[in-house]
């Protein structure tokens, strides 16, 4: 038997205004991909009947999916002036403003559809995607829950209600559908990696370890596990192997911005600054606006002392926004160059644009001791470890500011929270404590 397209294409030789065949025809085109065929056939089915709107809103579709998002826009006013179903009109321009980065309108679009459509699981789906990306986890949980209801088969709703459960913190509820949606489709490297994402948020390290690896095993670049696992793996500090899967990342994906700055990025973690640098330039070969990029190179630069190499990379990413980061690396500059005021200037700039980055409050906790401000310095040390608790060198340096400004209780506090984090580090205070403020410098 002939595959449907082949039958479609027959029939439309011989009966080229069949409006139901070209119908057919340009929506299995357009499921399968083939986005190019499906724009000649919706031609000729506009000749056929230019006052029909369907086809100029199959156009719309179309053009969205080859991201031509002007012609799209023209294509839906076009369709709405003939007098489009006002359904299909919500619904095209939805996933023009998700295309547009533009959640909110996505939701208000959907919103409407709904209104048309009460129980359209489309709608519904896209509202509840919309939702989520906007942080409305638990108004998002409930559209996904209210789409699986209407069809328990709905993976991809079943993988949304386990996503904004485990945004709400609710992990057992969250486990539950993630295992469900790997049961029904076990390739999908989504579910598998939402199974070992909650896994290691109950705190069950190896075993969401050993889903990955197995996972990996039957499919080795899929390059949603490899970037988890490396991640994974980078957070309980196993540097050998958040890098060796990172690289197993770039392999699998070698043009991928993302892939190359992550390994990147731990090669610079791991002292490795030479491939650091050499693989943060490939990712600007593949796309000189990337800023990560660029970030990662002149933070590099600031540490190697190249002034002209970092003011070169903060240049282009000042051209282009407001970094607080790329204001903390300015600030250590004119901090080398002891330019103290200069510095602390831009300290303050990056902690009023980004209250909560620590090492604009790690700069700032750094000049302010350099100055002699100690009281001061304490206070930036003590926004430093409300930031990262977890932060062992920053807890160190809270402790130590404590003792120098005669906290001895504070310091010994931190003390307690360092024998938890990381004994070395509790050790080198706690020598301090015994010397006391004399011997600040532990």
């Amino acid at each position: 038997m002939k595959p449907r397209d082949k039958e479609l294409k027959a029939l439309l030789r011989e009966h080229p205004e069949d409006l139901a065949a070209l119908r057919e025809m340009i929506e299995l085109l357009m499921e399968s991909e083939r986005f190019d065929e499906a724009t000649k056939w919706i031609a000729q089915a506009i000749k056929v009947a230019p006052d029909d709107p369907t086809f100029v809103l199959l156009q719309a579709d179309v053009s969205l999916a080859n991201g031509e998002l002007d012609a799209c826009e023209e294509a839906i006013d076009a369709a709405e002036s003939l007098g489009a179903d006002v359904y299909g009109i919500d619904m095209v321009r939805a996933a023009l403003a998700a295309s547009h980065d533009d959640p909110e309108e996505a939701a208000n679009c959907y919103e409407r559809a709904l209104e048309s459509r009460p129980d359209d699981m489309d709608a519904m789906f896209g509202l509840a995607a919309a939702l989520e990306v906007l942080d409305e986890s638990e108004d998002a949980m409930e559209r996904y829950e209210a789409v699986l209801k209407a069809d328990p088969s709905h993976v991809d709703a079943r993988l949304g209600v386990g996503r904004t459960l485990m945004a709400l913190g609710r992990f057992d509820r969250a486990k539950f559908h993630f295992e469900k949606a790997a049961a029904e489709r076990p390739s999908d490297p989504e579910a598998i990696c939402g199974v070992a994402e909650v896994l290691f948020e109950m705190g069950s390290d190896e075993e969401a370890l050993a889903t990955l690896e197995r996972f990996l095993e039957a499919q080795p670049d899929a390059v949603d596990a490899l970037a988890l696992i490396s991640e994974l793996y980078d957070q309980l500090q196993y540097a050998d192997d958040a890098i060796a899967y990172a690289r197993r990342w770039v392999k699998a994906a070698p043009e991928d911005p993302i892939a190359r700055n992550r390994l990147a990025q731990l090669l610079w973690l791991d002292h490795n600054e030479r491939e650091a640098v050499e693989q943060a330039r490939r990712v600007l070969a593949l796309d000189s606006d990337d800023l990560d990029a660029r970030m990662l190179l002149a933070q590099i630069a600031v540490s190697l002392e190249q002034r002209e190499e970092a003011e070169r990379h903060l240049d282009v990413i000042d051209a282009v926004e407001r970094n607080p980061s790329a204001m903390v690396l300015r600030g250590m500059l004119e901090r080398r160059d002891g330019k103290l005021a200069q510095a602390i200037e831009l300290a303050e700039e990056a902690i009023e644009e980004s209250p909560d980055l620590p090492e604009a409050w790690e700069l700032m906790r750094d000049l302010l001791e350099q100055q002699g401000s100690m009281e001061d310095a304490c206070d930036a040390a003590r926004h430093v470890v409300r930031v990262e608790s977890e932060n062992a060198d920053a807890r160190l340096c809270l402790g130590r500011l404590l003792l120098i400004t005669g906290d001895r209780a504070g310091a010994e506090a931190e003390l307690q929270e360092l024998d938890r984090l990381d004994p070395e580090a509790a050790t080198l205070l706690r020598d301090a404590l015994q010397r006391g403020p004399s011997g600040d410098r532990a």
